[in-house]
This record gives structure tokens, sequence and C-alpha cells, in this order.
């Protein structure tokens, strides 16, 4: 059976969870329900990306751990220099280094690489969200169907092997999805 891409894009974050929402409670028995995934652009350009892909679960942010390096010598300069001010200003010369520092972290994380993601950043605006699903042609028919109706915008494609390649690389280390699982 042939593999299809679909998403269906809606012009605010929230857009997909509310329509999958909708769709989960008339279309409980479908199986493209427990196959689906969210992605969302953000209007300062990160992506996020979560659910079930394939046959494994995802949870890709465009965003790192605030916890790294920056975040402790911001924190350590923010509290000797607030420390001027006395015990509350350095309280918060700590917690405003700590904020810094931890912030520049979260930004240096690595950007998802590969066809796949950026075939994504290529159908998302800023804002926008979308249902995501990679499966059977009949599976995506049925989203579809579900999902039609609205001013969301569906968008098809067919899927080769080097797309499934490039997914494979870009997500290595991520666990199988459980079956008959919902988002």
């Amino acid at each position: 059976m042939p593999i299809e891409l679909a998403l269906v894009v809606y012009d605010h974050q929230e857009g997909a969870e509310l329509a999958y929402g909708a769709a989960k409670h008339k279309h409980r028995d479908s199986v493209w329900l427990r196959e689906a995934a969210f992605v969302e652009m953000h209007h300062g350009g990160r992506v996020s990306f979560r659910g079930t892909f394939g046959d494994r679960y995802v949870s890709q942010e465009e965003i790192g751990d605030a916890t790294g390096p920056n975040a402790a010598a911001g924190a350590l300069t923010g509290g000797v220099v607030g420390g001027v001010f006395g015990p509350p200003g350095f309280v918060l010369g700590l917690i405003v280094g700590l904020m810094a520092g931890g912030r520049k972290d979260a930004e240096d994380a690595p950007e998802p690489q590969g066809e796949f993601f950026d075939q994504l950043r290529g159908e998302l605006d800023h804002g926008q969200s979308a249902i995501i699903l990679l499966a059977e042609s009949s599976h995506v028919d049925e989203m579809l169907a579900a999902l039609s109706g609205t001013d969301a915008k569906q968008v098809r494609h067919p899927v080769d092997e080097e797309l499934v390649k490039s997914l494979e690389q870009s997500l290595p280390y991520v666990p199988p999805a459980k079956p008959g699982e919902y988002l």
C-alpha cells in the first residue's frame, strides 16, 4: 500500500489540537487518530513536533535545555554584580543572570536537519499549526475527509524512499509508539 504524507494546516497554534479534539469525538474508531502528530511553527520561527509519526512517538522542540553552562555563568555574574547593592541586589542579580544565561543555552539548541524538516518549514508560516500524518493512503483519505469543511489548508504528498530514509536519519533515537494510543 502506498505511503503518503498529509498535513492539515491551521492559521493559529491551537488550531490543530482543537480540530483533532473535535474529530476524536466524532471519529473515535478511526485509525488515523492514533497515527497523527502535531507540528507548530511559533512566531519566533521555532518548530515543535509531537505525536505518533510513522511507528514512532516523536517530541521534538527546536529549543534546548535552559540549564547549561551559560545559565550558571549568568547566575554567578548577576549575583556578583547585584551583590554591590546588598542582599536584595544579590538575589535579583542571581535570578536575572540565570534567566539571561538560560535563554542563551536554550537558543543554542541545534535545529533538526533533513529533507523532512525542511519540507515542514516550507509548509507552515509563523503562528500556524498542523495535524500531520505519515500513513497508508486510505488512512490519509480518512483524516482529510474527517477534517474537511473548515478553512484549513490540506496538503498531500506521495512519499518516496528518500524521504523515509531522511526521516529515519533525523530521528534515530526516537522510541517506538505504543499501539492503539491517542495523542
